[in-house]
């Protein structure tokens, strides 16, 4: 797919946030299929649309969604607040073919031990944007010995074309010994905007976060690992609770990218 088309779609999604519209109440619009009317539920929309259909998302909360083997344009209503109570996965993307989502947040679940991430990318050879969105991961659960890990605000394995514009990212908050902590066992306070997933995994190649905000719950914000063009430009970068620092990398990662970001104390009001 060629960049063209890639910024074409982004374009569409500035200009239809950017034009005053009427309110969409809940629901979900399949654009190219009019006769199907409004779908109350986000799931339902993306098992109905085809590939490179556009979907408008109203007011709402939804469940968790799970957009495989297809690329789709998923576009929360101007003005409207949507929210996925779980995680937004997006997976086996062809080289083809284009996801994009703009003003959608995310939450993940709350699960033993290790609680969900907000977005999951799995194994998608496309090109995969996300412009406003904020994705964070689930609090950790109490009660759990040593200690209930936050989940991740996002988790990516085998993505070589993800682009973050003006999102936020933030782990979920882990516990320990029932108090709240920021770097309990298993990662506690959530996630790495970039890791490799441990030995075998693949390498995090071309994953930008431009213009974002990447929240303090997270032993580092920003780990590069052994990636490879990967980072952040233009983003507010909270300092970790944790006290470690809040953009690392090793002698495995080439091609970083830091550029012109800002690192601000955790409880400044910008951070998440």
């Amino acid at each position: 797919m060629s960049s063209r088309l890639v910024n074409r779609a982004l374009v569409g999604a500035i200009l239809l946030f950017a034009v005053p519209h009427p309110a969409l109440a809940g629901g979900v619009r399949i654009v190219e299929a009019p006769g199907l009317g409004s779908l109350h539920e986000l799931q339902d929309a993306v098992d109905a649309a085809a590939a490179g259909d556009t979907l408008l998302v109203g007011e709402g909360t939804y469940g968790p969604v799970v957009v495989d083997g297809k690329g789709l344009k998923l576009f929360a209503f101007p003005g409207a607040t949507v929210e996925i109570a779980g995680t937004l996965e997006v997976r086996n993307l062809p080289a083809d073919e284009l996801f994009v989502a703009a003003g959608i947040r995310a939450t993940g679940a709350v699960a033993e031990y290790f609680s969900d991430p907000g977005l999951r990318l799995l194994d998608n050879a496309g090109h995969v944007r996300f412009l406003d969105c904020a994705f964070t991961g689930g609090e950790g659960a109490y009660g759990y010995y040593p200690g209930g890990s936050g989940g991740p605000g996002a988790t990516l394995t085998g993505n070589p074309r993800v682009v973050f514009v003006r999102c936020t990212l933030a782990g979920g908050v882990g516990y320990s010994s029932g108090y709240q902590c920021y770097d309990c066992y298993g990662g506690g306070g959530g996630n790495y905007f970039v890791q490799r997933a441990g030995s075998g995994a693949s390498t995090p190649t071309n994953i930008v976060c431009d213009g974002c905000t990447l929240g303090p719950n997270h032993p580092n914000n920003v780990n590069l690992g052994t990636s490879s063009g990967a980072g952040a430009r233009n983003s507010i970068i909270c300092e970790p609770m944790s006290g470690r620092s809040p953009f690392m990398t090793d002698s495995g990662a080439s091609s970083v990218v830091n550029e012109n970001n800002t690192v601000v104390p955790s409880d400044d009001s910008r951070c998440p």
